[in-house]
């Protein structure tokens, strides 16, 4: 049974999620950690020199002494030019009065085609023997040129149902001008696997996060052609985001199909289309305490429509200029909404 309830009066007083300022102000102490400083590791974190190597050393560093464990990034602003590989069970953790800032500059090389990753979430790390690398038994090809493009799976392995306990909080994604292909993180991680406390400043860029993993909590989207493009999760299971903002994405906010979304008191606003779920695939959508503001197109588009896979749920959703609020791909068939303001109380 489907059914759509409006109200014609609604409380807008609910508090909604909004950016916000650093979650951890002062230097988190911890003996086994590693740190982006100086004194760590050759770093400058003023936003003009090429920090990538520094990061990936960092992280590499982690992995290296402790398997598992946390590379703490001070306040800055880091230039990235390539993928950055975070490794099993490393946290990347931001820590400062303002957030560091991972920054990928106007016309960065390699970020123009395809989809470049800016910092890439891996299932395994690839074992350098004398006499040549290899990985999973195999020959290993050195990371492919220019900077920015995906490495061939048997290159680095994605992040995988095997994958836990990696993560990363407290940092910002700035992407420049000219880089239709840029994605801020591929988080394809498994158990107590997350992301929070970080915008996502996408611009010209492909998407905030391509694939998704367990769980993410007060992400902010800002701009690019999508803020979350994903598929199925790594371990077939639901992906939730709690506490979280879309705004101004060029033509969906959340494209998806088979992800299993979650989404609880998320704000979706300026965008074509909050959630655009692909041709001739499901999901198992469920979204509750979540307003939707200024949708030029459908809200929600729903596609493979009388597959018994399409469970779509909404509870509580408050809509402002939301002339659509959901759209049926292979029938058309279009729920629209009552007046300039409504609530969606039940939509099943």
């Amino acid at each position: 049974m489907r059914q759509l309830i409006v109200l014609g009066i609604v409380l807008l007083g609910i508090v909604f999620p909004c950016c916000g300022a650093s979650f951890y102000p002062a230097r988190l102490d911890d003996p086994h950690a590693v740190y982006l400083t100086q004194d760590q590791i050759s770093v400058r974190g003023d936003g003009k020199a090429d920090d990538s190597a520094a990061i990936q050393a960092a992280i590499d560093k982690v992995q290296e002494t402790t398997g598992e464990g946390i590379l703490f990034i001070p306040a800055g602003r880091y230039r990235v030019t390539r993928t950055i590989y975070v490794w099993p069970g490393v946290r990347v953790i931001g820590y400062g009065e303002q957030r560091p800032v991972f920054v990928l500059a106007d016309k960065t090389p390699g970020f123009q085609e395809g989809i470049g990753y800016m910092f890439f979430f891996a299932g395994s790390r690839p074992i350098r023997r004398t006499g040549g690398a290899t990985f999973a038994g195999r020959p290993f090809r050195p990371l492919p040129t220019p900077p920015g493009t995906v490495p061939p799976i048997q290159t680095i392995a994605d992040a995988n149902p095997g994958t836990f306990y990696s993560a990363m909080s407290n940092i910002d994604f700035e992407i420049g001008s000219d880089n239709a292909a840029a994605v801020g993180i591929r988080f394809h991680v498994a158990q107590h696997g997350y992301l929070a406390h970080m915008d996502f400043q996408i611009g010209s860029g492909l998407a905030g996060l391509h694939e998704v993993g367990n769980e993410a909590e007060d992400l902010h989207f800002h701009g690019g052609r999508y803020g979350i493009l994903a598929r199925k999760p790594s371990p077939a299971w639901q992906f939730t985001l709690i506490d979280s903002t879309f705004d101004g994405q060029r033509e969906a906010a959340i494209r998806e199909n088979e992800a299993g979304l979650t989404l609880v008191h998320d704000e979706f606003r300026n965008v074509p289309t909050a959630i655009s779920i692909d041709p001739r695939y499901s999901d198992q959508l469920w979204v509750k305490d979540a307003r939707f503001e200024n949708i030029s197109g459908p809200a929600i588009v729903i596609g493979n429509e009388n597959s018994r896979m399409t469970q779509i749920n909404l509870e509580g959703i408050v809509c402002r200029q939301v002339p659509v609020f959901a759209k049926f791909r292979e029938s058309g068939r279009q729920l629209e909404g009552d007046g300039e303001i409504y609530q969606v109380k039940v939509f099943s």
